[in-house]
């Protein structure tokens, strides 16, 4: 493979990654509204909010800081695109032959 080829696939995976993760978070969003308020209402009882906003506050927490929601809104969406884009090279090495 060469450099080109490289460059190449590597755009073309971290896009279709970040636009994976756009998708997806606009079918959950869509989902999400199609539920009833007796739903939504269970779901928030039993939730502690967005899993990845409350990463963020449990890692902030562990170095003794505590965010703001705003803040831990903009951490989080942070982790969230580092998790999904992480898996690029686990998801592309193989299928450009580095088995």
């Amino acid at each position: 493979m060469n450099a080109k080829d490289l460059i190449r696939d590597v755009v073309l995976v971290v896009g279709a990654g970040f636009g994976a993760v756009k998708v997806m978070g606009k079918v959950t969003t869509y989902l999400y509204e199609q539920q009833s308020e007796e739903a939504k209402q269970q779901e928030e009882a039993a939730s502690y909010g967005v899993a990845y906003n409350v990463a963020a506050k449990k890692a902030a927490a562990l170095i003794g800081r505590d965010l703001s929601q705003e803040e831990a809104g903009k951490i989080g969406t942070g982790i969230h695109y580092a998790l999904a884009l992480g898996w690029v090279p686990v998801t592309w090495l193989p299928v450009a032959g580095w088995e």
